[in-house]
């Protein structure tokens, strides 16, 4: 358990670095390969239980950017689809879904690379969808962010809003998903016990991380974001593959 602890020390200073920097990435980080080491069923509850504290803070600095017409038809579906994803963690076999949405974000992440887009003019059809889906990839696999990412990089959202609307959505739905996750029996003594041991780590690689977001232009924050969900989803369908070999 001591090197465990070790090695989930560094991935949670490296999670809360690209949290501070892109405003996003702390679960996509911290489960894929925390995973490798502790069971996916206390790694997702100690991701969110964690990844709250760095949220409201993170949200507080952002306040002034946020655009409340794209986050709340977010929340509003992103609920609905919560208890749907927490079923399907409690039920169904994780390793399957981690390869499959490994696919589909790495998919998209590289069409968005190479400069393939789809301009959507009417938001809100799009958004309530959208929500569900990410709803439903939080109460599973804690990765709710690649549908709202890739969505937010292909209408081109400059730096500040993309941060500041990624920070306030996550930061509402993982205040729902601690109840439902507390209810369903997944907040446990050993997630208690490693997110004791990973919050100063957490909070130290954020800190280094915001230092460093005022430094980057529009194009290299782009850039760094779609290498980092393609990055993210290959990890996932590795993990996921590894369960089955």
């Amino acid at each position: 358990m001591e090197l465990t602890i070790i090695i989930g020390m560094l991935i949670f200073l490296l999670a809360g670095f690209t949290q501070g920097l892109t405003g996003f990435g702390f679960a996509l980080v911290a489960v894929p390969l925390l995973s490798l080491f502790v069971s996916p069923k206390t790694v997702v509850p100690i991701v969110v239980v964690l990844d709250l504290f760095i949220l409201i803070w993170l949200t507080y600095r952002n306040r002034k950017f946020v655009e409340l017409k794209r986050i709340l038809p977010l929340l509003i579906t992103g609920i609905i689809g919560l208890p749907i994803g927490t079923y399907i963690l409690i039920s169904l076999n994780s390793n399957l879904l981690k390869i499959l949405v490994g696919v589909i974000i790495a998919l998209f992440a590289m069409a968005l690379l190479i400069g393939f887009e789809m301009k959507i003019k009417h938001e809100l059809r799009a958004l309530l969808p959208l929500g569900i889906i990410s709803g439903m990839l939080a109460g599973s696999v804690k990765m709710s962010g690649p549908p709202v990412i890739l969505f937010l990089e292909n209408q081109h959202t400059d730096k500040r809003h993309f941060r500041a609307d990624l920070i306030t959505y996550f930061t509402l739905l993982s205040i729902f998903t601690i109840p439902v996750f507390y209810f369903s029996g997944l907040i446990t003594n050993d997630v208690i016990t490693y997110a004791t041991y990973f919050v100063i780590p957490m909070i130290l690689g954020a800190f280094i991380g915001i230092k460093f977001v005022n430094k980057l232009d529009e194009k290299l924050f782009r850039k760094i974001v779609l290498v980092l969900v393609t990055i993210v989803g290959i990890i996932a369908i590795i993990t996921g593959l590894s369960a089955f070999l």
